[in-house]
């Protein structure tokens, strides 16, 4: 058989334009703080994943104040502001972090929490 001719479209679409402006994210971000050397230690730090985007740091603060928690970093994106869905959280000491470990399920705006140890950064 004939391969089938070309038909062009009976109606013109004009491609959409990209913003020709720059939109800021919603909410500002506020500068990350420097970590003092206690806190720079990877020893007690947890990873909790499956962080709903509506949670705050307050609201993961108040979760974790129980075990012991000294520092919470909801990790956002660094162009939008939006949150990534992981944070890390520190903890005073070696049993403070295995109470928080134990909460690892808990519920947070209809989702279960990971709460992992954290694995060290690696080395470049």
């Amino acid at each position: 058989p004939a391969p089938t001719p070309y038909v062009a479209p009976t109606q013109y679409v004009a491609p959409t334009p990209y913003p020709t402006q720059y939109v800021p994210p919603a909410a500002p971000v506020a500068a990350a703080q420097p970590l003092s050397a206690a806190q720079a230690s990877e020893e007690n730090v947890a990873y909790v994943g499956n962080i709903a985007f509506e949670a705050t740091i307050a609201e993961l603060q108040g979760l974790f104040d129980s075990c012991g928690a000294t520092m919470v970093r909801l990790h956002t994106d660094k162009h939008s502001g939006k949150p990534k869905g992981f944070a890390h959280v520190h903890f005073k000491d070696a049993d403070s972090l295995g109470r928080a470990l134990q909460m690892d399920g808990v519920d947070l705006h209809g989702r279960g929490l990971k709460v992992l140890h954290s694995m060290p950064k690696k080395a470049k």
